[in-house]
């Protein structure tokens, strides 16, 4: 069954057809490893000298994950659009079974695009990692940080940015591990950027197998300064 007869437009518009959704696939393919590229990440931290830096390179790259989603999602729909708008120029060029095929295609096609880059998204929580880090920009900026008096454990890690598929490619930060009043007693992560001179007494961690007692009298505590949400350490110092 056809709509009409095959004609010199019909083989243009199948063409057309069956290569837009790959056409349009290509862009989206390279925002998505460009967003979550270390690459992307060494260029916004370059000239990080303090945590507040380090906290608005963060929101650029959170914000540039999300312009890039907001443009995935545009750009699908203009194909779609683009696709009816072509099916319906041509409709009389085009077979039953081409039309569906073609609608097939592209909903596979831009439909697996869609469902990773919404996976990325909902799953690495970046508009909370937005917010989270713009509440803590705020913090920063009127001087409203918490503080945290604790003993530190050996148990560093180096630390990417925190985000999608961030690893370690990109050092920016240090984890440590504290524990004291200030944290209830738990231990509580802290991050302390690259950028921050620090480098604790190895010989006087915090001794997990001594007891409270033991640990004043022999173990390092430390003041440091800290963001509520993402716990970037702007300022630390040795105070025993």
């Amino acid at each position: 069954m056809r709509f009409g007869t095959p004609t010199y437009g019909f083989y243009k518009t199948t063409i057309l057809v069956i290569l837009l959704p790959f056409i349009a696939i290509f862009p989206l393919i390279l925002m998505f490893f460009v967003s979550i590229s270390p690459m992307l990440q060494q260029y916004l931290i370059k000239d990080v000298t303090t945590s507040l830096e380090l906290l608005q390179a963060c929101e650029t790259w959170y914000k540039i994950i999300l312009i890039d989603a907001m443009a995935l999602a545009v750009l699908i729909i203009a194909v779609i659009v683009t696709h009816i708008v072509l099916l319906v120029r041509f409709r009389d060029d085009i077979t039953v079974s081409g039309l569906i095929q073609s609608i097939v295609l592209e909903v596979v096609t831009l439909g697996f695009v869609s469902f990773i880059g919404i996976a990325m998204i909902t799953s690495e929580k970046v508009p909370t990692l937005l917010k989270n880090v713009q509440q803590d920009i705020r913090q920063v900026e009127n001087g409203q940080l918490e503080v945290s008096e604790v003993w530190l454990n050996d148990r560093i890690t180096v630390e990417g940015m925190p985000g999608p598929f961030a690893g370690q490619e990109v050092e920016v930060m240090t984890q440590y591990r504290g524990i004291g009043e200030s944290t209830n007693n738990s231990w509580t992560s802290f991050y302390v950027p690259t950028c921050i001179p620090f480098q604790p007494n190895t010989e006087s961690m915090f001794n997990e197998y001594k007891s409270i007692e033991w640990n004043t009298e022999n173990t390092a505590m430390y003041r440091i300064h800290h963001t509520s949400n993402m716990k970037i350490v702007t300022e630390i110092e040795k105070i025993q």
